[in-house]
């Protein structure tokens, strides 16, 4: 590809990848031969790209961006505990059926109870829940303003200036990392993680030999500490008095869910590590000479 094209159009790239996601989320939303649970995925994944894209409008004397991202977090909010629930029900079958000796009958009675939950959610969270009509509103207000140019647009400085703070907030929650962390505490690392994981991906035309590294690094990571998430949640829904575990069997959940983290944990130490080999003042000096930053 013509980088030296690409670099000199990167507001017009920012501007045309948010446009790309509207379109994704708005086609996701009304598909009609779409399971609601690949849709929640697909949906949340393009709300959590645009959010990242949004910083680049942060140091900007707009409230495009902030207003924006409100709007998208209430819209997101709405379909995580959905999403939460289908992954629950994957786990039940991967944890559960193969590794907790309990009878088939009980297996299959909490199995039920599993689908059920997510039948209710699906209709509460994303059929009825979703107002369609201040959603389309919002969306048309969203692509009224990208296509009229009614905010400034980030120049490569701002875009440098929020690179370089997203790197130095995730490198100071890498200093408190710990394999035994908290899940809540982990969730939020990746949450942060994941939007310079984003943000890295938008940017790697500048200099693909150094994004292209690290953004398969952030990859692999935020997978990793998607997947110790979702190991986090499982647990607790299983927990619920609803589902009617006795002791001895909480307990070797518990026991086969925290192997499973700490063998994920272990792999993610290491891959932070060799992510972060750089301080904040590197990466800043790196970021200066990609972005030509005086």
């Amino acid at each position: 590809p013509n980088y030296k094209i690409m670099v000199q159009s990167v507001e017009k790239r920012l501007i045309l990848s948010l446009q790309s996601l509207i379109e994704k989320v708005v086609y996701f939303y009304t598909a009609e031969n779409t399971s609601p649970d690949l849709a929640v995925h697909e949906i949340r994944k393009s709300f959590k790209r645009m959010r990242a894209l949004l910083k680049f409008y942060a140091d900007l004397p707009n409230s495009f961006s902030i207003e924006c991202t409100l709007q998208i977090n209430k819209y997101a909010k709405n379909l995580a505990l959905l999403r939460e629930s289908y992954v629950n029900i994957q786990l039940f079958d991967e944890i559960i059926s193969k590794h907790i000796i309990i009878s088939e009958n009980k297996i299959g009675q909490l199995k039920e109870k599993l689908l059920a939950k997510n039948k209710i959610l699906i209709e509460e969270q994303f059929i009825k829940k979703i107002d369609l009509k201040s959603f389309q509103n919002f969306i048309n207000k969203f692509q009224e303003n990208i296509k009229n140019g009614d905010f400034k647009k980030p120049s490569k400085k701002e875009i440098f200036n929020q690179l370089c703070i997203s790197f130095f907030k995730n490198y100071t929650i890498f200093q408190n990392y710990k394999t035994c962390s908290d899940g809540e505490y982990l969730h939020k690392f990746r949450k942060k993680l994941k939007r310079l994981y984003y943000q890295f991906e938008f940017i790697k035309f500048q200099n693909p030999k150094y994004f292209e590294l690290k953004t398969e690094q952030l990859h692999k990571i935020t997978e990793q500490l998607g997947n110790d998430h979702d190991l986090y949640i499982f647990l607790k829904e299983i927990e619920n008095e609803e589902y009617n575990f006795n002791n001895s069997e909480i307990l070797l959940i518990e026991k086969q869910i925290q192997h499973l983290r700490e063998l994920k944990l272990l792999k993610i130490t290491t891959r932070l590590k060799q992510f972060f080999s750089d301080t904040p003042d590197v990466f800043n000096l790196k970021m200066e000479k990609i972005f030509k930053i005086s």
